[in-house]
């Protein structure tokens, strides 16, 4: 193995170890999670919610499944932080969204694609 690909390894493994080893927090998180949202997600959501439990018990997961229809009226009203969808939003419910939090739906990265092709829901999170 030549000295530059030792070098290159070597400084990948210092910069590893030294993120694996910073100190994280040891404070739990305690509260309640809400989520308002299709009905067609409820199971998955149920899921996640039992790992959010288990993984953290101080948390519990409140589930809302009302219909993809109310999600984007309870994260524009900022009454959820979490919107379970199985259909794409429509333009005006994604303009309301922009007019409360002033900023477009979703990371830089994939706004404008559409996810549904091979989504089974799309979940919009409220950052």
């Amino acid at each position: 193995m030549s000295s530059a690909i030792r070098q290159r390894l070597g400084a990948i493994l210092l910069a590893m170890s030294v993120i694996w080893t910073a100190p994280v927090s040891a404070e739990e998180p305690v509260g309640t999670l809400g989520t308002v949202g299709s009905d067609t997600m409820a199971g998955l959501m149920l899921r996640w919610g039992e790992r959010l439990a288990h993984r953290h018990p101080g948390m519990r997961l409140q589930l809302q499944a009302s219909g993809s229809a109310s999600a984007p009226p309870a994260l524009t009203a900022g009454t959820t932080l979490i919107g379970p969808m199985s259909r794409p939003m429509t333009e005006d419910e994604k303009a309301a969204f922009e007019h409360r939090y002033g900023y477009p739906l979703g990371p830089w990265w994939w706004r404008g694609m559409r996810w549904s092709w091979w989504c089974i829901g799309i979940i919009l999170c409220v950052a």
